[in-house]
């Protein structure tokens, strides 16, 4: 294989003219080719499903939320002491949905 370099610069020429003309296709092809692949990852990312294994681990990661009884005391306290907060009890308790 003995190439000259006036044999390549043709060729060159040649390719850079078929570029040059096809450029807008190639590039409309190539920018589909990337939107086709960025779809195809989306809905796969989409449609799969956490294993089993997954779940558990975020389940124990959740803790339960829980109040200590000293707070409760406190809180009975002051609403037994307070007539102002007591009506505001029985009335979020009779209708909880008003503002």
């Amino acid at each position: 294989m003995n190439v000259d370099v006036k044999e390549i610069k043709p060729l060159l020429l040649k390719a850079y003219g078929w570029l040059k003309r096809y450029s807008l296709i190639i590039c409309i092809i190539v920018i589909s080719l990337m939107y086709g692949y960025l779809m195809y990852q989306i809905n796969n990312l989409n449609n799969r499903q956490p294993s089993q294994q997954e779940v558990t681990e975020k389940l124990e990661q959740i803790g339960q939320p829980s109040i200590s009884e000293e707070t409760v005391d406190k809180l009975k306290a002051l609403e037994e002491n307070s007539t102002e907060v007591q009506s505001l009890f029985q009335q979020a308790r009779e209708n909880p949905f008003q503002e």
